[in-house]
């Protein structure tokens, strides 16, 4: 053996032992195979080169050809499984990158649903916090007191509850609910409570008294269920303070007292109907009037079917006040009733609360037979007095005219002046008496017949068509009114027009007209005269002032004082009368013919 150096087979060797190595290494750290194979060829190779270096090269060429053939294959199985695990690797890359795909998609879809569902969940914590809110703002604001009762103590108040008791809502919290329970209703409601709270029957809303600050009572309605809280029984209530309706309630049945007092002792007879006409209450002075012999006969009456009222013409005047609503006054009826007793009435229909199932009407009826006896008593007696007036006014008429006539002769028989002067006086005194005598005629009429409402345009051309003036223009526009006056009042109208003829010298114009000053009416005659001297105002309504009778503007202040009717006088001396008549409320009225008067 020689040893033959040479520096490439040399490297080769260390070359072959480092790969030895390090495919060492790698296989105990990878345990894989190949690095064992590329580590067993690089070690033949190494044993190849050694065997080189030392001289055995030619001695063992067969051999050593056979060792670098087995590490070439040796190699190229290492090669082979290194091609087949980077297939391998590349597969599972492959693999892994598609798993990786895979899961990030996956990722990406959860993450979505996640983000998804937080926001869901982030949304419902926000509707919660809202509806909380709105539900606490609900509970705080509400006009009703809201409490929860668990084990006989107040758990929850609101802000109402508090108002109601005086007392700051959260100082209610813990204290005994019957505390504040008035002692004589506490009874009811705690034994309320307690059966309600062991699921016995129980009334679920009632009214009571609770005790506020300072001892007051107050009435309140309470509405209870029961519910669970924290997993043990309670009371939920809604607590309403009714102590105002209460005190309404009491006014009112105090008012309806004091009202069905009045009515029960009222001096005139009172009926209440329904609005099928049943009557529904009497009272003690129309028992009286009609000779019932108790209530409960009475209340039988159907006002709108029972014959005699029909045959009588009340019901049907009944039945026209329940359908047009409205009410009727001033009926006067002579009636004999269902026991036999027969009354003048006079009476007024109200209807009322027709939109409301008790609604019905109203009938005050006025027993008016002695007043009618006795009204015509004076009517008979006030006929005599006036036949016998008139008897009387004849009578001394007819000797006034043959004492006149005496007169006459005796002062054409007269010789001497003095006693021609005597007849003349005893002349004037038989002309005093005349005037006198005619002066009871006409004030004898003023009030004998009932004042009646008249047309006002109607009565002035009824005057002017009996006056008759001739060539003067007169206007009428007292626009269609009608007043409540003695039946006498178109002498009014006819002495006014009258005394301008007498008096006004050179009257051409007659003028009415009518106008509402706050609440009265005020009619107005006026014409184009010489007027009424100042001197004169004051007296030309007094009892024998003028140039004539001097009764004319007396009686007419007479005419009118009778419904309150006053005159006056406000015209200029010199440019016409002016005479304003003044109707007070209540005795002027529109004219439903809507009449505007006649014009010149």
């Amino acid at each position: 053996m020689q040893l033959v150096f040479d520096p490439v087979t040399a490297l080769n060797l260390l070359l072959c032992i480092i790969i030895v190595a390090i495919c060492s290494i790698s296989y105990l750290r990878l345990r894989s195979t190949t690095p064992l194979f590329i580590g067993a060829a690089f070690f033949l190779f190494g044993i190849s080169h050694a065997a080189t270096l030392a001289g055995y090269r030619t001695d063992f060429e067969e051999q050593l050809l056979i060792v670098r053939g087995l590490g070439y294959i040796s190699v190229c199985i290492g090669i082979a499984l290194v091609l087949q695990e980077i297939i391998q690797r590349k597969h599972t890359e492959e693999e892994l990158r598609a798993e990786r795909t895979g899961l990030e998609h996956h990722v990406k879809e959860r993450t979505a649903q996640l983000n998804a569902s937080n926001q869901k969940l982030i949304a419902s914590e926000a509707l919660l916090r809202e509806s909380e809110a709105k539900y606490r703002t609900l509970v705080d604001r509400a006009q009703e007191a809201i409490i929860i009762v668990q084990d006989g103590r107040f758990i929850f108040a609101n802000r109402r509850m508090g108002e109601i008791l005086g007392i700051p809502e959260g100082d209610l919290i813990g204290r005994e609910f019957s505390e504040f329970i008035w002692p004589e209703d506490r009874e009811l409601v705690m034994r309320n409570y307690q059966k309600r709270i062991a699921g016995e029957d129980a009334t679920a809303a009632y009214d009571f008294r609770i005790v506020g600050v300072g001892g007051e009572n107050r009435w309140v309605f309470l509405s209870v269920a029961l519910i669970m809280w924290n997993g043990r029984p309670a009371t939920l209530s809604l607590v309403t303070d009714i102590t105002r309706r209460k005190a309404s309630e009491q006014a009112l049945r105090e008012s309806e007292e004091k009202y069905r007092t009045l009515a029960e002792n009222a001096p005139v007879g009172i009926l209440i109907c329904n609005k099928t006409g049943q009557i529904t209450f009497v009272n003690t002075r129309m028992l009286e009037m009609l000779g019932s012999p108790g209530k409960e006969q009475t209340l039988q009456i159907n006002l709108l079917t029972y014959p005699p009222l029909v045959t009588l013409g009340l019901s049907g005047i009944l039945d026209r006040c329940l359908k047009t609503r409205t009410p009727a006054a001033d009926i006067g009826m002579e009636y004999e009733s269902h026991w036999g007793k027969k009354v003048f009435y006079r009476g007024h229909i109200v209807p009322f609360s027709l939109d409301k199932p008790d609604g019905g009407a109203l009938l005050i009826l006025d027993d008016l037979t002695e007043r009618r006896r006795t009204e015509s008593a004076l009517e008979l007696a006030n006929a005599k007095l006036n036949l016998l007036s008139g008897i009387t006014r004849h009578d001394i008429n007819n000797q006034l005219l043959a004492l006149r006539s005496y007169l006459a002769l005796a002062k054409d028989l007269a010789a001497d002046a003095k006693q021609v002067a005597l007849l003349e006086r005893a002349d004037n005194a038989a002309d005093a008496i005349s005037w006198q005598i005619d002066f009871t005629k006409n004030y004898q009429e003023i009030g004998a017949q009932a004042p009646k409402w008249q047309e006002v345009s109607t009565i002035i051309d009824d005057a002017v068509h009996q006056l008759r003036p001739p060539e003067v223009a007169i206007t009428n526009a007292t626009g269609g009114y009608e007043i409540f006056a003695d039946p006498l009042i178109g002498k009014v109208f006819y002495n006014l027009m009258e005394n301008s003829l007498r008096h006004g010298v050179r009257v051409s114009q007659m003028a009415f007209s009518a106008e509402v000053r706050a609440d009265r009416l005020v009619i107005r005659y006026a014409d184009n005269g010489v007027g009424i001297a100042a001197d004169d105002k004051p007296h030309i309504f007094e009892k024998g002032f003028g140039r004539h009778t001097g009764l004319g503007l007396f009686l007419s202040e007479e005419i009118l004082s009778i419904t309150g009717i006053t005159i006056t006088e406000n015209g200029e001396p010199g440019r016409g009368v002016l005479f304003d008549i003044t109707v007070p409320a209540g005795s002027f009225r529109a004219s439903p013919a809507g009449n505007e008067g006649s014009k010149p």
